[in-house]
């Protein structure tokens, strides 16, 4: 099945051509950027967050870990490693339970893991290996496996146990009616179109050359927007679509003549969008640096973080709030919009070094609300055993 539900052309000129009607002002929130990075506030970590966890990975000869990436499910923790090139899985108190490890070029195998993602019920695994995804159960058994659009994503994620939600990079096809959005379904046997990437203004037309699309998705409802477009848009998947947010950034706003010349030193590009409950964030990146924006939804507030930072690389990436809940000065690695968490993957040599240096005696450590639990944590553990995952529970 293959289906076109709508264009982002439309609504996109609408946008930028003419006013918006009564009933699309009501749903557009405007946010003023300049203003936002010119107001400046410190915020502490327990304004977004309440608690911490720690679990640390069982280590046993089959599951020995180096750097990996995490995610939460249920009551499971995963970790993808790229040596191997395999996903292992873990309970909540860390014991070890199986692993995905199906490296190859046989039936059921992936050369390797490009892009992956974890079913609600932590039942279930969906991978990209270039031009193809496959499906597992988490126990390693093979489901099914079928083309995809791209071998590189911009967000991938199971909508239900049954739906996989994934939006394409735009990196090498130069057709605008090029799918943007799709949903898998049925063991990946079905597949609809959502989103076809249709945008032009005046005439200036895409080439979908490296061009960089920002998604994610946060209470059930995906999040769009184009890095030459001012705003941001609501999708749903059953191919609803309609301006959340549209940021105003007067003369320095990303333009598509800007974009397209690859002339974006001395204008504003919008990155790393992330969202809580009462928090809408994002990133503002210009002349080479990073600054980390908060807008508070209850209440309109925009404001900025004193510091400015290098960017990361890492688009799920945000600069650290002033912790107070453990002390524990370290970015956290990834935000997971669908447990609501911030997520820290940190190898034991490394703790172990800290804790040998007197960090974690340090009286912003003892003194906070999880700072000893991680300190007993350290002390308790060898430099030889497996990594901790800390679990940052947004509010």
């Amino acid at each position: 099945m293959y289906k076109k539900i709508i264009t982002i052309a439309a609504i996109t000129i609408s946008l930028l051509a003419c006013q918006p009607t009564t009933q699309i002002q009501e749903k557009i929130q405007i946010i003023d950027v300049e203003a936002g990075i010119q107001n400046k506030k410190e915020m502490p970590l327990s304004a977004i967050a309440d608690s911490i966890a720690y679990i640390k990975l069982e280590t046993l000869p089959n599951c020995l870990i180096g750097n990996g990436t995490p995610l939460i499910r249920g009551n499971q923790v995963f970790v993808l490693t790229q040596r191997p090139n395999c996903i292992y899985v873990f309970n909540r108190s860390g014991k070890f339970l199986s692993k995905i490890d199906r490296q190859g070029k046989g039936p059921g195998e992936y050369e390797r893991i490009d892009q992956w993602t974890v079913s609600p019920s932590g039942n279930q695994v969906v991978i990209t290996c270039r031009f193809e995804m496959y499906l597992y159960k988490t126990n390693g058994e093979f489901i099914n496996k079928t083309t995809a659009t791209a071998n590189l994503n911009s967000g991938m994620n199971f909508h239900t146990e049954d739906e996989v939600i994934i939006c394409t990079n735009q990196l090498v096809h130069q057709n605008p009616d090029y799918p943007a959005v799709l949903k898998y379904s049925n063991k990946l046997k079905d597949r609809d179109t959502i989103l076809i990437r249709n945008w032009e203004v005046g005439e200036i037309k895409t080439d979908f050359y490296s061009y960089y699309v920002l998604f994610y998705r946060y209470n059930g409802l995906y999040y769009y927007k184009e890095q030459a477009c001012d705003t941001l848009f609501q999708i749903s998947p059953e191919g609803s679509f309609s301006p959340r947010f549209v940021f105003k950034s007067g003369s320095k706003a990303m333009s598509p003549e800007a974009f397209f010349s690859n002339n974006t030193e001395n204008v504003y590009s919008l990155e790393l969008f992330a969202e809580t409950r009462d928090y809408f964030t994002f990133t503002v990146s210009y002349k080479g640096k990073l600054t980390l924006l908060y807008y508070n939804k209850s209440t309109g507030d925009l404001f900025s973080k004193p510091d400015v930072v290098q960017p990361s690389g890492n688009r799920n990436q945000l600069a650290e709030l002033k912790n107070d809940l453990d002390g524990f000065d370290s970015r956290f690695d990834k935000i997971d919009h669908e447990a609501n968490t911030w997520i820290g993957f940190h190898q034991m040599t490394d703790l172990k070094q800290l804790e040998q240096a007197g960090y974690f005696e340090r009286p912003e450590v003892v003194n906070s609300p999880h700072g000893k639990q991680l300190r007993d944590l350290v002390k308790s553990s060898s430099a030889d055993d497996n990594p901790i995952v800390r679990i940052l529970y947004l509010k």
